[in-house]
């Protein structure tokens, strides 16, 4: 093979390979599954014993570009800011569109 197609091959493997490494800097812990180029995924979280609950709560995070990350979507946060005090259960939901922007919504149930 000659050195121009070794150096030509060389660029479009590292070219083709740019979205899965940087479509990784905004993933969702909580997503398991993420499209490179776009996601719109909702996803089960965590289930307790307790009946379904009739209050819901929600709060997000954000990131850009992989590279700032902003937010509180913590679980206690949000029981106390809905008045949950017994929790049933908890969902997320996942937005990502490329490196550029990812959310992350999580949404708390129960009484």
């Amino acid at each position: 093979m000659s050195k121009n197609i070794r150096v030509s091959l060389a660029k479009i493997s590292f070219v083709l390979m740019l979205p899965m490494v940087f479509g990784s800097c905004a993933k969702d812990a909580n997503n398991p599954a993420m499209g490179v180029g776009y996601s719109d995924v909702r996803s089960p979280g965590s289930v307790t014993y307790n009946k379904l609950g009739k209050k819901v709560g929600s709060a997000s995070y954000e990131s850009y570009l992989g590279i700032v990350a902003l937010g509180d979507a913590g679980i206690d946060k949000i029981a106390k800011e809905a008045g949950i005090t017994t929790i049933s259960h908890v969902d997320f939901h996942s937005v990502n569109y490329f490196v550029l922007y990812a959310k992350g919504t999580v949404y708390v149930y129960g009484n």
